[in-house]
């Protein structure tokens, strides 16, 4: 599966609660093929542009939701034939979202992009719609397929180019279909954990991440309040409190992890420092500095998300005067030290034992430290100019000095700054290990 981790995902469903049902599906299955095989010829029209799709056309609409249950609403009835342990092997589930994801590329691939355009954003627009039925409905296991389906609708996938990803992706999301993903998303990730299983959240994480990733457009895809709304879910996803015993499999450690990695990629998203009252700069900061309260410890790719972040806050605070950039880019550099350290002693054991693409690492990190070069604080700017020789060495696949920075960073050169935030609730870092604050 093309989506990353996807048998872990799918293995979290299985001891994941029943989600709650919400009417569930109640077309039959019978009745749904005869009514698709009735308007099989108008829909391959449509999709082949031959004619342009009508949304005032009570045909077109019909024959538009009739394709975009085509592939959700089976995820219904195959997985409730499923029995738990053979569900995640279902090839029936997997070609469904298969055939989704290539009539995507079909509609994509149309030689005169205007000639589908509208239908595109119809069809994704209903899939939206109908895969939400589904994720609300269950069983578990459709639940997670049925998000899956939304995720592919702005996935951009592995080494694709910015410019081939936009091109492909801005015409599903016309229109009111971003709004409604990133609705839709943050509705769900905010969703009761005891309710919703966390399978799900990863794929909506993935997908909300997506949207918002996407250069921004004029007129804009989305309200900026939506935008927010799906930060400050993911944000609830970061800093659940979970208690892990001592017995605890690793992997179900490990997947929460995962977990809280996609909604630190959407959190690293934030229009600014501070939405309201709540804080997006100081959930990453933790995260990158190694706060005690971060529980379970972050792994490695959690920190490269949160330190990209931080930077892109940091370039972005001018208008959040009470946000201490000083403060944040200590954080930054404390995160780079630690992935430095990693870095070198994964890259030292040699190719077989590699756990990452570290140089992608190193040049995704380059790229988020570029965008605070120009400060003129003076520790931001030394603190700049040590992580950037880190990452940089990192991208170049050579030893990257991160022990160096670590102890520059817990050394007597200090921020101005005590804290992130000025005033209002405690913004103080405690690394991990009693370190220097």
């Amino acid at each position: 599966m093309h989506l990353r981790a996807a048998s872990l995902v799918l293995g979290l469903t299985l001891t994941a609660v029943l989600l709650a049902q919400d009417g569930g599906i109640k077309e039959l299955e019978t009745d749904f093929d005869k009514r698709l095989s009735a308007t099989r010829a108008m829909r391959l029209q449509l999709f082949k542009g031959d004619f342009s799709a009508d949304p005032a056309n009570k045909a077109h609409a019909e024959a538009i939701d009739l394709a975009a249950k085509e592939f959700t609403y089976p995820l219904a009835w195959q997985g409730r034939t499923l029995r738990p342990e053979k569900a995640v092997e279902s090839k029936l589930l997997k070609e469904t979202v298969d055939a989704f994801e290539a009539r995507l590329r079909f509609l994509s691939r149309n030689k005169v992009k205007s000639d589908v355009a509208t239908l595109q954003r119809l069809y994704c627009k209903q899939t939206l719609l109908r895969a939400r039925e589904v994720i609300l409905a269950g069983p578990p296991i459709a639940s997670v397929n049925a998000a899956r389906i939304i995720a592919l609708i702005p996935h951009r996938g592995n080494g694709e180019s910015l410019k081939d990803w936009t091109e492909e992706v801005l015409p599903r999301l016309q229109g009111d279909t971003a709004e409604d993903l990133l609705a839709i998303c943050a509705d769900l990730i905010a969703a009761d954990p005891k309710r919703m299983n966390d399978g799900v959240r990863i794929f909506l994480l993935r997908a909300a991440h997506d949207v918002l990733a996407l250069p921004k457009q004029t007129p804009p895809l989305y309200k900026p309040a939506t935008a927010d709304k799906v930060v400050l879910a993911a944000m609830g996803v970061v800093t659940r409190k979970v208690t892990f015993p001592k017995a605890t499999p690793r992997g179900e450690v490990e997947g929460f992890k995962m977990l809280r990695a996609e909604a630190l990629r959407v959190v690293a998203l934030a229009s600014a420092p501070a939405i309201g009252t709540a804080r997006p700069a100081m959930v990453l900061a933790q995260t990158a500095g190694d706060d005690q309260a971060v529980n379970p410890p972050p792994r490695t790719e959690e920190q490269i998300e949160a330190a990209i972040g931080l930077c892109r806050l940091i370039a972005n605070s001018a208008k959040t005067p009470d946000f201490n950039p000083d403060y944040a880019a200590q954080q930054v550099a404390r995160a780079v030290a630690k992935i430095g350290v990693a870095h070198d002693a994964n890259v030292a054991a040699g190719p077989t034992a590699r756990l990452r693409p570290w140089r992608v690492d190193g040049a995704r990190l380059l790229e988020a430290v570029e965008l605070v070069r120009g400060s003129k604080d003076p520790y931001v700017a030394e603190a700049v100019r040590r992580t950037r020789d880190v990452v940089n060495q990192m991208e170049q696949g050579r030893p990257s000095g991160g022990e160096v920075l670590g102890t520059w960073v817990s050394g007597d050169a200090k921020p101005t700054s005590t804290s992130l935030f000025k005033g209002g609730d405690p913004s103080e870092i405690k690394p991990r290990g009693g370190a220097d604050e």
